[in-house]
């Protein structure tokens, strides 16, 4: 295998980022992979730990015979691994052994798919097409929620439907949140602060993005999601992140 560079990847490597970026199309739309404790929400996250294990045992084919531990990025692999260990702590005074494995489960796919990010993207070429991926696929959340919104949720939910089970009766389940305050939008999380914060982040991602970027039709792509993306946060009424967006408007105007 060749990159467009002319650099031979060994098979593994695109094992690895091909199943990574398929990894983070498919998950979001588990419900956000949401640890809800019910048992609705566990499937998902069960595939999620089967799909990261399988990642993780291509990497120490690809990987682990190249680990001579005189660099930092082999110790701070080493020392993520120690973050799943001390969870098994938690099973020695656990209220419940089963949510305590379900945990140390969740954090051993956090392990995992940090230290197979933290390998591929030294190099450039994968780098940029996992940071790609990651910016294409929050757009395609951000759009998929205001869709529901407009009304079109059955549309949007019948092109996921056929690969998650969040899809009930043709509708994305909880994609808008009704509570006392209103209707709150939550895309394919199951909380709408947690889509604010992920709004958030991805708003100032854009920013970053426009301003680095050297096409004039990536910057009109970044620029244009910025719109969506700050009236999904407005959406979600979410008081932390208004309050954030009016400190940070506060300090732009200030300065």
């Amino acid at each position: 295998m060749q990159s467009r560079k002319g650099e031979f990847w060994p098979v593994a490597v695109w094992v690895l980022l091909v199943g990574l970026i398929l990894f983070l199309a498919w998950s979001p739309f588990q419900a956000g992979l949401f640890n809800g404790l019910v048992l609705n929400f566990e499937k998902p996250i069960l595939w999620a730990v089967l799909i990261g294990s399988l990642l993780m045992i291509v990497w120490v084919c690809s990987y682990f015979k190249t680990m001579k531990l005189d660099d930092q990025r082999d110790w701070t692999a080493v020392a993520v691994l120690l973050i799943p260990i001390t969870y098994v702590l938690s099973l020695i005074s656990a209220a419940s052994q089963y949510f305590a494995i379900n945990a140390i489960l969740i954090q051993c796919l956090y392990a995992f798919l940090f230290i197979i990010a933290l390998y591929l993207l030294q190099n450039k070429q994968t780098n940029a097409v996992i940071e790609t991926s990651i910016i294409t696929v929050a757009y395609i959340i951000v759009m998929f929620g205001l869709f529901n919104w407009l009304g079109q949720g059955r549309t949007v939910s019948a092109i996921v439907g056929w690969f998650t089970p969040t899809v009930i009766n043709g509708q994305y389940n909880q994609a808008i949140w009704i509570d006392s305050n209103g209707p709150r939008l939550a895309s394919v999380f199951q909380y709408p602060n947690t889509y604010a914060a992920f709004l958030m982040a991805f708003l100032f991602v854009a920013i970053f993005a426009i301003t680095r970027s050297k096409r004039w039709w990536i910057q009109a792509i970044h620029a244009f999601m910025l719109v969506p993306m700050a009236l999904s946060i407005l959406l979600t009424l979410s008081r932390g992140d208004w309050s954030s967006c009016r400190l940070y408007s506060s300090y732009c105007f200030c300065s």
